[in-house]
């Protein structure tokens, strides 16, 4: 599950036509559920430590992948998706720790994709960014939700990111927590 499931030749012929750009995203969502399902049997199975997982869903693929492979490599365990929809039908079935998610997206955007994971997993951290211009509506719609939400604008960065994230798993991860957020503070 990642940039290598989509070749350089596939990514240019579907830019050509809407059928071809929707047969391109069923294989892609289809590809997502497999990798979410392969995902979740290897969490059923998984022994040793135990690493908070974060969904990071933005619609935007290179996003997506770039913002997991950071968490990846700063100790954290990370799988992302492009389909909201995807991210929820995951959420259903996998206990997350954290939800990192961009707010405009089509379908289902991140303040909807926060309200509904937060309704089935009432534990789970949420962060949401977005770039959008009129950040005060994104603020009020927010307050308005009454969802316990850590909101930043677009571009992240990195080190304000990871000592939020270091912040916001503190609570359920309480032996490793600090050993995790020490590991995301000195990065």
């Amino acid at each position: 599950m990642g940039p290598s499931n989509v070749s350089p030749t596939l990514s240019r012929a579907v830019t050509g036509s809407t059928q071809h750009q929707a047969a391109y995203a069923d294989w892609h969502t289809r590809k997502q559920m497999e990798g979410a399902t392969l995902r979740e049997e290897a969490l059923k199975g998984k022994s040793g430590r135990n690493l908070p997982l974060i969904a990071v869903v933005d619609d935007e693929v290179i996003v997506a992948v770039t913002l997991s492979e950071i968490l990846r490599r700063h100790g954290l365990d990370a799988v992302w998706f492009n389909e909201p929809l995807v991210a929820l039908a995951f959420a259903e079935r996998v206990p997350l720790d954290l939800l990192l998610c961009d707010i405009n997206m089509p379908c289902l955007d991140g303040i909807e994709l926060a309200a509904a994971i937060h309704s089935i997993q009432p534990r789970c951290g949420l962060f949401l960014f977005s770039a959008l211009a009129d950040f005060a509506t994104v603020k009020d719609r927010i307050v308005g939700s009454r969802l316990p939400v850590h909101l930043e604008t677009k571009p992240l960065q990195i080190t304000v990111l990871l000592a939020t994230l270091a912040q916001l798993l503190a609570p359920d991860h309480a032996p490793e927590s600090a050993s995790c957020a020490e590991q995301l503070l000195r990065a």
